[in-house]
């Protein structure tokens, strides 16, 4: 699955290639609780925004299962493959979504409960957060050679806030608390 996805998944960090901080597997065992167990979204989606998934199908298959669950809908393979054909996702030839990957993706998942499904969400939670971590120190080193040190300050701290905001955690820090702390 990952050979076709078009993200780019190693970044260089001085000499050193560093592989973007994601589990393909953890994804994929997420994606296949939600098939196996309808009812493991109760667990992942309060965790989880779509765009905190790396990989392109379990984001695509992960925000269909949301959708479906926001709207009242089932959440199963059927409603899933339904509502990503709707969408124009799912496409066995050359879509972002294709059947291997519900296999791969149940292949993948040894405990599909809520209990492991929760799990997977805070591995997942957590590798976005580094992602975003990551990110934002670019930002941040961009602020302090072009801005003022008072507005490079207020950047740091917005860009870090958004980089830990995490979805039914807490709320994260101010940069000079942590600092102080």
């Amino acid at each position: 699955m990952s050979t076709r996805t078009p993200e780019k998944d190693k970044t260089l960090k001085g000499d050193a290639l560093k592989q973007v901080p994601h589990d393909p597997r953890v994804e994929q065992a997420l994606i296949g609780a939600l098939l196996l167990n309808p009812e493991a979204i109760v667990a992942a989606e309060p965790l989880l925004y779509p765009t905190d998934l790396f990989s392109s199908a379990p984001r695509a298959i992960f925000s269909a299962a949301v959708a479906l669950f926001q709207s009242g809908n089932a959440v199963n393979p059927t409603t899933l493959r339904h509502h990503l054909e709707a969408r124009g996702e799912f496409d066995d030839k050359d879509g972002p979504v294709r059947e291997g990957d519900f296999m791969a993706c149940m292949g993948e998942c040894a405990d599909p409960s809520q209990e492991a499904a929760e799990s997977y969400a805070k591995i997942i939670q957590d590798y976005a957060i580094r992602r975003k971590m990551v990110q934002a120190g670019g930002q941040i080193a961009t602020a302090g050679f072009e801005m003022r040190a008072e507005d490079a300050e207020t950047k740091a701290n917005s860009v870090l806030l958004d980089a830990t905001e995490r979805k039914g955690g807490d709320a994260p820090k101010p940069i000079s608390e942590i600092v102080e702390q």
